[in-house]
């Protein structure tokens, strides 16, 4: 095997050199100077140092090549706080009585959201909207966590032929250490689910 291709199947299963890598932001020979035992028991031999930079060099070439643009655009970016997070097992009487709940918010003009999984059913609804949820006495119910808020953002149609557009993101985000609750999505909109206290941090991400 090849320090070339030896060298991208490290860099491939590891997402902080592949980024790295990818935005410019990494020193090569540091980087050449950390792979290099792995290099040397992968390959059986010894590497140097020069050797694993120009491996590494003509790899961020191909990397930024691909790579999705340093900032997208976003059409809309809306922040709505004074939110609610459910999580309940997914059962015809739990989805029966969702219903109404989503009724009363259609009514009241509340934010209400729904996504399901095969198990599970997962409930973003404005805080207000709680007490009348406790009311329904359904079963299952994991966890209620409030002072949530969703980052929803409106992305150019565009974007979607963009491979990595979603990871992106998802990037902008993790890099200013906020943590993602729930993710839903439609076809050009992307809602994020952090705790309201993070809100502050990501005001001018996108």
């Amino acid at each position: 095997m090849t320090i070339s291709k030896s060298v991208r199947e490290i860099v491939s299963k590891d997402y902080v050199l592949s980024f790295g890598l990818q935005n410019r932001i990494l020193n090569l020979t540091q980087v050449a100077r950390f792979v290099r035992p792995v290099l040397k028991t992968k390959l059986d031999r010894d590497v140097t140092v020069d050797s694993i930079v120009m491996a590494l060099s003509r790899m961020q070439e191909d990397l930024v090549e691909f790579a999705v643009p340093n900032k997208l655009q976003v059409d809309e970016f809306v922040i709505k706080k004074d939110l609610a997070l459910i999580s309940l097992k997914k059962t015809k009487s739990n989805l029966q009585k969702i219903l109404k709940l989503k009724l009363h918010a259609l009514q009241n003009d509340k934010f209400y959201s729904v996504s399901e999984s095969m198990n599970e059913i997962s409930l973003m609804i404005h805080d207000s909207l709680v007490s009348l949820f406790e009311s329904y006495c359904l079963e299952g119910v994991k966890f209620v966590e409030r002072d949530i808020a969703a980052l929803m953002i409106k992305i150019p149609k565009e974007y979607l032929e963009i491979s990595g557009m979603f990871q992106y993101f998802v990037q902008r985000l993790t890099l200013q250490s906020v943590n993602i609750l729930e993710i839903s999505s439609t076809y050009t909109e992307l809602i994020f689910y952090i705790n309201k206290e993070n809100v502050s941090d990501v005001i001018n991400v996108f």
